[in-house]
């Protein structure tokens, strides 16, 4: 029908071990289609649950990759950022989890700091920790619908954050086959002076 890829849902640390979830990622393997790993902090996860999640991403997607299956496009890391101190779920324990996602997860070739819940000031910063991608622009954000927040943003501006994080942006498509360099500043407001 032509789909080429899919999205991940968010991923409580743990369910890479569920049954349910292998064979989700299994079939779709099995057809061509690829798609992300996630891991959402602030979900009542410990620090270790959060490095055993990885290390079974690692062992899952070791395995998809000598079964001949596509495995993970990404490992997408998400944050709740519920401000409650038990959750450890800050923006700073957002960077250290990709930094140390980079480290762990040596055969998925891309780290997604998913940028909604903590900005996109925070997501030039987890570029630096291992980061490659930030996720999508959303043009419509009542999926996320926090009160007093709004997580909108459009290609020009993620693309500006890119540039001024001192690195250059390219486009890709849902399964990484299809990737555009944006060498040049648009005209307009993001525009350099």
């Amino acid at each position: 029908a032509g789909l080429e890829g899919f999205g991940g849902p968010a991923t409580r640390a743990g369910a890479v071990a569920r049954p349910t979830w292998q064979a989700m990622h299994q079939l779709a393997g099995a057809h061509g289609l690829r798609g992300p790993a996630t891991l959402t902090l602030g979900l009542g996860e410990s620090r270790a649950d959060r490095v055993e999640h990885l290390l079974a991403l690692r062992t899952f997607q070791g395995g998809e990759l000598e079964a001949g299956r596509p495995g993970f496009t990404a490992l997408s890391v998400w944050t709740a950022l519920s401000g409650e101190p038990d959750r450890d779920d800050s923006a700073q324990a957002w960077l250290r989890t990709i930094a140390l996602a980079r480290l762990l997860l040596q055969n998925v070739a891309h780290i997604t700091a998913w940028w909604p819940s903590v900005g996109l000031g925070s997501a030039q910063a987890a570029l630096f920790a291992g980061a490659d991608d930030l996720g999508p622009g959303l043009l419509d954000d009542s999926a996320l619908a926090v009160p007093g927040r709004s997580f909108t943003t459009d290609g020009a501006e993620m693309e500006h954050h890119i540039r001024v994080a001192g690195f250059v942006p390219v486009r890709r498509d849902l399964d990484w086959t299809t990737l555009v360099r944006i060498a040049a500043a648009p005209e307009g407001r993001y525009a350099r002076a």
